[in-house]
């Protein structure tokens, strides 16, 4: 029996653009807030970090939280837990050089961080764990792939393989398997879809359905073939009717 590794402990990190907030609002609350709010010094070096947010103190803030609960809850039952709600946010803001210490947020199921504004060299985020885990998590062996749907790898500088529906292909870091949004954007689904069921049913839903836009440019196609038949039907009819009459 040939012994293989399996990725039983890999810590999944979700991100998402969110195309609903206004930022421009937020930037201005935070600038304001901190005119306003001496803050506190917790976890923050060199930067600004506010006291607690609570709702009401700006309204683009509560869209954002209701906005990040929606999210959260969708990746509460990707793992399978149940719901889930945001109970302390706050503000940083990091200047050049500014930072956060390494830190944990105890009691946490999840934990986030929203950027407003951030440049290229900005917004680095480093997560670590201190439990010995990683030591008994396997690394991930590469080997001869002897089957199609075995172990196939994405790689960063050629177009991603087909999404199968009989299960997820590595990531190009050769750490963990593509997630269920990653595959949905492959599949040009867009990030405000939702899929129903246990994660191997929205895998299952993401491999089996025809890329959207391949679909939307099938669907195109069709519609021009058959608008072009309609055309040069009703141009033979007529030229076959100009001709009776001539004759």
């Amino acid at each position: 029996m040939a012994m293989h590794t399996e990725l039983w402990f890999p810590s999944v990190v979700w991100s998402a653009i969110l195309n609903n907030i206004d930022n421009n609002s937020l930037k201005d609350f935070a600038y304001h807030r901190k005119k306003n709010d001496v803050g506190r010094t917790i976890s923050n070096y060199g930067g600004y970090q506010s006291s607690d947010i609570i709702s009401g103190d700006h309204p683009e803030v509560d869209n954002l939280i209701q906005t990040l609960n929606t999210e959260a809850n969708w990746c509460a039952k990707q793992v399978g837990i149940g719901e889930v709600e945001i109970y302390n946010v706050w503000i940083n803001i990091n200047p050049p050089g500014a930072y956060n210490h390494l830190h944990n947020h105890i009691g946490s199921v999840f934990s986030g961080v929203y950027y407003v504004d951030a440049g290229d060299m900005q917004g680095n985020i480093q997560f670590e764990r201190s439990d010995g885990g990683e030591y008994h998590i396997p690394e991930f062996v590469e080997k001869e792939i002897s089957f199609e749907q075995s172990l196939r790898i994405n790689n960063w500088d050629r177009p991603s393989d087909t999404i199968t529906a009989t299960g997820p292909e590595i990531h190009p870091n050769k750490e963990r398997r593509v997630s269920v949004r990653e595959c949905a954007r492959i599949q040009t689904f867009p990030d405000d879809f939702e899929f129903e069921g246990s994660l191997n049913t929205m895998y299952k839903q993401i491999g089996n359905a025809v890329p959207v836009l391949l679909g939307k440019k099938i669907g195109e196609e069709i519609f021009y073939s058959l608008k072009n038949y309609e055309k040069q039907k009703s141009n033979t009819d007529r030229d076959r009717k100009i001709r009776e009459k001539i004759s």
